[in-house]
């Protein structure tokens, strides 16, 4: 939406047509499919392991060039996120929009890309990020298993 000023709705279709969304993106869109993954990677992570329902998720429908043009003022970017945060004994799980600063690292993350950053002790900060979406990144993933 905020580099092609699409609609909502006219990004959706061009990323169905480019095989990047799927012929029913609601789980994208509703934060469900980030969720999963959260889960997954709590549990690979952490080793503890999160129902869905313990997850609060917000998708992204809601969000207009209203919203993308005030974050680009205020020098911000909006992404969807999904988060673990443990303090302590705590672990806190959630998955929204998220206005990220254009100097961090996520930010930098466009299209069909996905990203974990990792913000760990004593290594410090760690960024992964590759294709997560399309023919290819599926295919890549069918193979691995």
């Amino acid at each position: 939406m905020s580099r092609s000023n699409y609609s909502f709705s006219e990004a959706l279709k061009e990323a169905q047509r480019r095989g990047f969304a799927e012929s029913n993106p609601t789980l994208d869109i509703n934060g469900m499919d980030s969720a999963h993954k959260l889960a997954i990677l709590v549990f690979l992570t952490l080793g503890k392991f999160i129902k869905l329902d313990d997850i609060y998720v917000e998708g992204i429908s809601h969000i207009s060039h209203a919203d993308i043009e005030y974050a680009k003022h205020l020098n911000l970017t909006i992404k969807l996120l999904a988060i673990a945060k443990r303090t302590h004994d705590e672990l806190e799980v959630r998955v929204h929009p998220t206005l990220i600063p254009n100097q961090h690292p996520l930010a930098s993350i466009h299209g069909v890309n996905n990203a974990v950053f990792l913000d760990t002790d004593p290594l410090g900060e760690v960024l992964i990020s590759g294709q997560g979406a399309g023919q290819m990144s599926a295919a890549m993933a069918l193979s691995a298993t």
